[in-house]
C-alpha cells in the first residue's frame, strides 16, 4: 500500500510546473521501478524540457516499458 501511495505521488510531480522538479521524479519513478508511472512518464517525453525528456526516456528503460517504444524512437 505504501509503494502504490508513493509511486502516485512522485507520478504527480511529473505535472510539476519547475522542471527540474519534474526531472527528478521521472529519475525516481524510474529508480524505484514505479510501473505504475509509465503512462505519466511517456507524457513526459513531450515536456518542453529536455532533461524531463531525457529522464523520462531513461526512467521509462529502466522500467522496460514496452509501450512506450514507439514514443521513445520518435524523439530520434
Amino acid at each position: 500500500m505504501v509503494e502504490i501511495r508513493k509511486s502516485a505521488e512522485f507520478a504527480a510531480w511529473l505535472d510539476d510546473p519547475d522542471h527540474e522538479i519534474r526531472a527528478q521524479a521521472a529519475r525516481v519513478c524510474g529508480d524505484a521501478k514505479f510501473a505504475a508511472a509509465v503512462e505519466p512518464l511517456t507524457a513526459c517525453l513531450a515536456d518542453c524540457s529536455s532533461r524531463v525528456r531525457s529522464l523520462a526516456a531513461i526512467a521509462l528503460g529502466q522500467l522496460g516499458a514496452r509501450t512506450a517504444l514507439l514514443p521513445l524512437l520518435r524523439m530520434l
